[in-house]
């Protein structure tokens, strides 16, 4: 393993400010395990547990803020296989990235995970009838768009019929 490899360590804690069954829930969803298993990930005295290895320093610096971002205490350490007497410590980067920044504003049936670093999107529970309405405020929202790529189709084709017609003249 390279000195350059990182692993990211689930400390079992939930972040203050954050209600403990919602972040258990998002847990569950992302790493698509029942929610009976992610509670034993958070005991009284939880050990820390390593949830990725073998990261760059980037993407577990993601990871680790996606775990912040839905209230999941973790941190990161070298990956690495140190050398026995060796005196350099395993190295902790700590993020003080606020995190309940981006999570405020989502709606309660929003679910999303980590893919390769990135935070995707795997689930948005809506009621029906608020999906109805949702389509019926897009469609109406896209009238204006399409009136003007019509206006705009209209003028370029306008443009070429001058120009084939100065084509013409010139022959």
């Amino acid at each position: 393993m390279s000195d350059n490899s990182y692993k990211v360590i689930l400390l079992g804690q939930i972040a203050d400010g954050f209600d403990p069954a919602e972040v258990k829930e998002k847990l569950a969803l992302i790493f698509e395990k029942s929610e009976k298993k992610i509670n034993k990930l958070f005991k009284k005295k939880p050990a820390p547990i390593v949830i990725r290895k073998n990261l760059t320093q980037e993407v577990a610096l993601r990871y680790k803020m996606g775990m912040e971002k839905i209230g999941v205490l973790c941190e990161i350490r070298n990956g690495g296989m140190a050398n026995v007497g060796s005196s350099t410590p395993p190295v902790v980067v700590n993020t003080t990235a606020d995190s309940q920044a981006w999570t405020t504003g989502l709606p309660k049936g929003v679910t999303f995970g980590l893919e390769n670093g990135n935070i995707r999107v795997t689930a948005v529970k809506i009621p029906f009838w608020s999906f109805i309405f949702f389509l019926v405020k897009l469609t109406f929202a896209s009238i204006p768009a399409f009136i003007i790529m019509e206006m705009v189709s209209i003028e370029l084709q306008q443009g070429i019929e001058i120009v084939i017609e100065m084509l013409e003249i010139s022959r």
